[in-house]
C-alpha cells in the first residue's frame, strides 16, 4: 500500500533529475537551480503524500501501527538526493554511503529481529535506515551547489516535467498490480503465489543487467547536451552490445539452473515456478533490451512521448489478453503475456529509432550470444540434474557456466568481449 504513496512523493523526480543534472554538469549555477527547484517540489509532494496517508491511516484502525511506521518509508523520499550524485556521475558517494546503511540495518535486523511479533521493530529498522542513509548525503552537497535562489526555482516547468516521467511509471506499476488481482480472481490465490515468486526470481536477474542503464543514463544525457551526438549513438551501439551479451547469459542460466534451484529455495509446493520461470526467462533479455533504447536513447533525447507510448501500449494489450485469455488458460497466460508485453514495448522504441542506430551491426553478434548461450545452457543443465542442489553446487554451476560462457564470447570474437576488453584495458 505504501509503495503508492512513495511512488506519488518521488513524483518521476529520481529519472528526471538525474538527466537534467547530467545536462549542466559543468554549469553549477545552473545545476544549483536545477537542483532546489527539484528538491523543494519533492519536498511539496512528500508532504501531500504523507497528509494523504496519514488520514488513510486514521480511516484503517486494524493495522494503523504498521502503516504509521511504513510512513518512514516516503519521510525518506523526501530527503532524497542521490539522483543528483547520479547526474553528476558521483557514484562513489552513492555506493559508499549504501554499503554501509545497508550493512547496519542488516545487522540490526540479525539482533533485535526474533520473531513475527517483532514486525514493527523491522519496518522501524527499514524506515529509519532509509531516512539516515539519505541525510548523510546531504553533507557532499555543500561544495556541488549554491545556495537556492527562490526566484529562478521553475516550479511549474519542473512539475510538467516530473508528470511526464511519472506517467510510464504509474502505468507499470498500475498494470502489475492489475495483473495479479486478475491472477487471484480469475485462476486463485495459489497461482497468483507461483506468479510473483517467478517475478521476483526474473525481476532480481533483470536489475543486474538495467544498473547499466542508471549508470548510463547521465553520460549519455551528458553526451546529448554537449551536441555529441555521434559519440552518443556510438555508446548507445556499445551499450547494446554489453546488455545483450550478459542478459542472453543469464536468461539461459535461469532455464539451466531452474529445475533444482526453484524447489530447493521455496520449497516442493512451488514446483509449478520451474515451467513458469523457465517460460518467463527471456523476459529478462526483452526489458533489457528496451532499457537500453528507452532508459539510454529516448529519455536522454527528451522523446518522452514514444517512450511513453510503448509502454502504455504494451500494458494495454498485456491487461486486455489476460482479460480474454486468462480465465480459460490459467496463470501461464499472464506470463506469456508479459513476454507480449515487452516485446510490443521493444518493437515501437525500435520502429522509432531503427534509422539512427545501426541494429543490422549487431545482429551478427546475437547469433553468437545466442549460440554461446546454447552451449552454456546444455552444460549447466546437465550438472543441475545430476548433482544434488546445495548453495554449493549452485555455485559450481554458476562459476562453470560463467566461464563455458565467457570462453565462446572470447573465441568468437563478440561486441561484449572488444568493449569489455577496452573498459578493462586487457593488452
Amino acid at each position: 500500500m505504501q509503495f503508492a504513496f512513495v511512488l506519488f512523493a518521488t513524483l518521476g523526480t529520481v529519472t528526471y533529475g538525474s538527466r537534467e543534472i547530467a545536462y549542466y554538469q559543468s554549469n553549477k549555477q545552473k545545476r544549483s537551480e536545477i537542483f532546489w527547484g527539484i528538491t523543494f517540489l519533492s519536498w511539496a509532494t512528500g508532504a501531500i503524500s504523507l497528509l494523504i496517508f496519514y488520514i488513510f491511516i486514521f480511516f484503517n484502525g486494524k493495522y494503523s501501527i504498521l502503516f504509521f511506521w511504513q510512513s518512514f518509508l516516503i519521510f525518506g523520499v523526501i530527503f532524497d538526493v542521490n539522483w543528483y550524485f547520479t547526474g553528476m556521475e558521483k557514484f562513489k558517494v552513492i555506493i559508499s554511503r549504501n554499503f554501509c546503511i545497508k550493512i547496519i540495518s542488516l545487522l540490526c535486523i540479525f539482533v533485535f529481529v526474533k520473531s513475527e511479533k517483532d514486525l514493527s521493530l523491522y519496518i522501524v529498522i527499514l524506515g529509519l535506515s532509509n531516512i539516515i542513509g539519505n541525510i548523510l548525503v546531504w553533507p557532499y552537497l555543500r561544495k556541488e551547489v549554491y545556495k537556492p535562489n527562490f526566484s529562478k526555482l521553475s516550479f511549474k516547468k519542473h512539475l510538467g516535467s516530473t508528470w511526464i516521467f511519472f506517467l510510464p511509471q504509474t502505468s507499470v506499476t498500475l498494470n502489475s498490480l492489475i495483473n495479479q488481482n486478475m491472477i487471484a480472481y480469475f485462476d486463485s490465490i495459489t497461482s497468483l503465489g507461483y506468479f510473483t515468486q517467478t517475478n521476483k526470481f526474473t525481476g532480481i536477474s533483470i536489475s543486474i543487467v538495467i544498473s547499466i542503464g542508471t549508470v548510463m543514463l547521465p553520460r549519455m544525457s551528458n553526451l546529448v547536451a554537449r551536441k555529441e551526438y555521434s559519440k552518443f549513438t556510438d555508446y548507445v551501439t556499445k551499450s547494446i552490445h554489453i546488455s545483450s551479451g550478459i542478459s542472453i547469459a543469464i536468461m539461459f542460466g535461469l532455464m539451466a539452473i531452474a529445475p533444482k534451484f526453484t524447489t530447493f529455495f521455496l520449497g516442493a509446493q512451488y514446483k509449478f515456478v520451474i515451467h513458469l520461470l523457465v517460460l518467463s526467462s527471456p523476459i529478462v533479455v526483452l526489458v533489457t533490451w528496451s532499457n537500453v533504447l528507452g532508459q539510454q536513447y529516448l529519455i536522454p533525447l527528451n522523446r518522452m512521448k514514444i517512450f511513453t507510448i510503448s509502454l502504455i501500449c504494451g500494458n494495454l494489450v498485456n491487461v486486455s489478453l489476460n482479460l480474454i485469455l486468462l480465465p480459460k488458460m490459467g496463470v501461464e497466460i499472464s506470463i506469456i503475456n508479459q513476454l507480449i508485453n515487452e516485446i510490443i514495448i521493444v518493437g515501437i522504441q525500435f520502429i522509432s529509432v531503427r534509422k539512427e542506430i545501426k541494429i543490422n551491426i549487431i545482429l551478427g553478434d546475437l547469433i553468437k550470444y545466442f549460440f554461446a548461450g546454447i552451449i552454456m545452457f546444455i552444460a549447466v543443465l546437465y550438472l543441475n540434474l545430476q548433482l544434488p542442489m546445495t548453495i554449493f553446487t549452485l555455485l559450481i554451476e554458476i562459476g562453470i557456466g560463467v566461464l563455458i560462457y565467457s570462453m565462446l564470447v572470447i573465441s568468437l570474437k563478440t561486441g561484449l568481449y572488444k568493449e569489455l576488453k577496452k573498459i578493462i584495458k586487457i593488452r
